[in-house]
């Protein structure tokens, strides 16, 4: 179903954090290094990312999941467009509803820790076994990880400490 795309990305300030979800499925983030605006509507920005420059802009253009946007917005599935946490389509109703999870926008991004320490569930690496190995082995056996763009942060951070 594709949705009337109502939200438009709110105008960012330099400095601001935006995120994607690349074809690897691995979390992206970039950050506002320049910005045209004709008032709160209409804009575009450009990006610096690890791998060069970007541009976004608040235009009401088709976007999918491996698309640019405010850090903690997800993509709905269900109206095809991006919308703050919170928010979701309404489809008695026709149109959004929900109110924005103000937490979950502070905390997006950000690794999440258990006691001070990177996820204890997580499988420690064996002895001589290589990342691609370990990581594989994380999926087979927490398949729900593979939903949550923190994940790979995840993983790196647990490596990085196990074999530090």
């Amino acid at each position: 179903m594709i949705g009337p795309y109502l939200y438009r990305f709110p105008r960012p300030d330099l400095g601001s954090v935006m995120e994607r979800t690349n074809l690897n499925t691995m979390h992206e983030q970039a950050l506002v290094v320049g910005l045209m605006s004709t008032g709160d509507k209409s804009w575009q920005a450009v990006l610096m990312t690890r791998n060069g420059v970007e541009y976004v802009s608040s235009d009401l253009e088709l976007r999918g999941d491996f698309d640019w946007r405010p850090r903690g917005w997800v993509h709905d599935r269900q109206s095809n467009c991006f919308v703050p946490p919170g928010i979701h389509w309404d489809e008695e109703a026709g149109e959004y509803s929900g109110e924005i999870d103000q937490a979950a926008l502070a905390h997006a991004g950000e690794v999440q820790r258990v006691g001070g320490q990177l996820a204890p569930k997580l499988p420690v690496p064996r002895q001589g076994e290589k990342y691609p190995t370990w990581k594989s082995r994380v999926y087979r056996s927490m398949p729900e990880l593979k939903e949550d763009l923190r994940t790979p942060i995840l993983l790196a951070e647990t490596w990085q400490a196990a074999t530090a």
